[in-house]
């Protein structure tokens, strides 16, 4: 792996593995901008379900988004009672000296929510986004989107007067009422007592991401122009579809990307249908695999609109205003432009002078979202929606890069005998066990 030094978020293949709790980090160990004293490592905030996510999911699909029943930092938190009102569970605690600095990876883990953090008595350096270092920017409150990773510096000089114990906060950005109050930051370990109420729950901070001018990458790149334009046949439009598909009166709605929601046989991978092919222009890939093929000259740019107002003339596709965090496999892309309007090419003026880097960024409500990203990586890589419910749905398309020089890699690297009987063994046991068991994946997407 090269990469720059930060924390992965891994999780189960299905999203959905995400919410039962199939997720973790992976630490990178690489340069950071600023000086510190302790790395602290990855610090996991994430929502938790008390239902199955695998029912949840098919009440998304027909009825209402699910809703948390609580909140975790480090997979530890407190949950209260709705009956009685009793609390149950820990804060997760954090031990600092007085003049240290403390290096801490943020992940936002979660299913569905995007979190509003802040630490009471405190100011941070947000230093890296994602995969990528940055300049630095001075902040006491940062908004986190689902599979977003923030690398932040705080230094352990507080006011204690009051007190040595200080609430660690993250909120759901849409409810500033909710509590927020999910770990203790103590400046003596040895505390086991409460920090006093703060009755600031940031309630006019809104969800909007940090501004582009403080997420400056240490790594100067100019974005070059697009090879392949940025046409309205090009525009990644997320909509709500019927599903089935051809059932116009259902009342299950399935999130896409692009003209289809995507849907993954695991029987047969993309990497497989590549190398089972040599004619890789997307006949041998079934529509809701929703391919979009990339074979265009290495180091070249490219441009992807993704919006979430549009026109349609077709009555099955509903538009919906709703923001949604976007990840992309395979690359960090250049945030070159982000609003919460409508696009409008006539007054399009992307910004291609260092803009922010990272991996996962918000499509904001109403608005539209315009990443680049250059030829330099062959392989299969999903762009999709980081919310649980919507990329199991299908929201979500896959850039098939350099398919010829990613089918000699494949044959280079010999892997096709072990991708075969893998192959092979999930399908016997799909076809043994799941079908007979009714466990099949019929609406799930495969991500």
């Amino acid at each position: 792996m090269n990469l720059n030094g930060t924390a992965v978020h891994w999780h189960g293949l299905r999203q959905l593995n995400n919410p039962a709790g199939l997720y973790g980090p992976l630490k990178i160990n690489g340069p950071t901008s600023q000086n510190y004293d302790i790395d602290i490592g990855p610090l996991l905030i994430s929502d938790w379900f008390h239902q199955s996510p695998f029912s949840l999911f098919y009440e998304e699909l027909c009825c209402n988004t699910p809703i948390p029943n609580s909140h975790l930092l480090q997979g530890q938190g407190v949950y209260y009672d709705e009956t009685t009102g009793l609390r149950s569970g820990s804060f997760y605690s954090l031990g600092v000296a007085r003049g240290k600095k403390y290096k801490i990876s943020l992940v936002n883990a979660g299913t569905s929510t995007q979190f509003t953090f802040w630490i009471d008595g405190h100011t941070f350096t947000v230093v890296g986004t994602d995969f990528v270092p940055i300049e630095g920017y001075e902040t006491d409150t940062l908004n986190i989107a689902v599979g977003q990773r923030y690398d932040i510096i705080i230094k352990a000089n507080a006011d204690c007067s009051h007190g040595t114990n200080f609430w660690i906060h993250a909120r759901d950005c849409n409810s500033p009422t909710q509590i927020s109050t999910l770990g203790i930051l103590r400046y003596d370990p040895t505390s086991t007592e409460l920090p006093p109420d703060s009755h600031d729950n940031r309630l006019n901070f809104g969800c909007l991401e940090p501004p582009a001018k403080f997420l400056v990458p240490v790594v100067s790149k100019k974005v070059g122009k697009p090879i392949n334009g940025l046409t309205p046949n090009q525009y990644l439009n997320v909509s709500l579809q019927p599903y089935p598909k051809l059932d116009p009166d259902t009342h299950l709605l399935k999130w896409s990307l692009k003209n289809y929601p995507m849907y993954l046989n695991w029987s047969v991978p993309s990497l497989k249908l590549i190398q089972d092919n040599s004619d890789t222009t997307g006949v041998a890939f079934p529509q809701d695999y929703v391919p979009i093929f990339l074979d265009y000259p290495d180091n070249d740019w490219l441009y992807f609109l993704i919006e979430g107002m549009f026109n349609t003339t077709d009555p099955t596709i509903e538009v919906s205003n709703s923001s949604h965090p976007i990840h992309l496999h395979g690359h960090d892309f250049s945030i070159l432009a982000q609003s919460h309007t409508p696009f409008d090419i006539s007054t399009f003026s992307p910004n291609l002078d260092n803009p922010p880097r990272r991996d996962t960024a918000m499509l904001p409500q109403n608005g539209y979202l315009v990443i680049g990203f250059e030829m330099n990586n062959p392989g299969a890589w999903l762009l999709h929606c980081h919310i649980a419910w919507h990329a199991s749905s299908g929201m979500a398309v896959q850039f098939v890069e350099s398919s010829g020089q990613l089918q000699s890699m494949i044959r280079k690297a010999g892997i096709m005998p072990s991708l075969e009987d893998q192959c092979d063994a999930w399908t016997s046991w799909y076809d043994d066990y799941n079908v007979p068991a009714e466990h099949t994946q019929d609406a799930e997407s495969g991500v």
